[in-house]
């Protein structure tokens, strides 16, 4: 059986995923100007696309259609790892600006004293 339909299928939604793969490749060229968060992040990223580009290279092969399923799936796993091991990263440094802005932050914000005047929506007695 060809596999000729599902290549070229895999291959177009390699090529429009640029729209996710492109941002992750600028993240891991940015190095340390992005946070550190970002880097396993952008690599699951580019993991999960770079699986769908080699099946649809791989379908276009004689090589058995299970194994361009089997690197997709190797590709999932491995994607889907790496966006997992990201996420306890961001979350300390989500608190840790937490930390950093609540100690530039006034601890309190007066508020202003309401004077006279109209309101808005209600009607005058």
């Amino acid at each position: 059986m060809s596999h000729l339909v599902p290549a070229i299928g895999a291959a177009a939604l390699a090529a429009a995923g640029n729209v996710w793969w492109v941002p992750a490749l600028v993240d891991l060229r940015a190095g340390d100007d992005r946070p550190h968060s970002a880097r396993p992040a952008a690599l699951g990223c580019l993991a999960w696309w770079l699986g769908t580009a080699l099946t649809a290279m791989l379908w276009l092969t004689p090589a058995p259609g299970r194994l361009g399923l089997a690197v997709l799936a190797a590709a999932a796993v491995t994607g889907g790892a790496l966006r997992l091991a990201a996420v306890p990263r961001r979350e300390a440094e989500l608190r840790e600006a937490a930390r950093t802005w609540a100690a530039v932050a006034p601890a309190t914000v007066p508020r202003p004293a309401r004077r006279g005047g109209p309101r808005i929506g209600r009607t005058s007695p």
